[in-house]
């Protein structure tokens, strides 16, 4: 469970830095994460 956790906060850690370093690969990361959670909501 612990794992989990810091999986977590290390993903939450290497966003804010992706988008304090490279705005515009942040801003890629979001729109695939957007395309792919739209795609997942309309296969089920």
């Amino acid at each position: 469970m612990e794992i989990i956790i810091w999986i977590g906060l290390s993903l939450i850690i290497a966003k804010a830095l992706l988008k304090a370093v490279r705005p515009d690969i942040n801003r890629y990361v979001n729109n695939k994460t957007k395309d792919y959670w739209n795609s997942l909501k309309d296969y089920f």
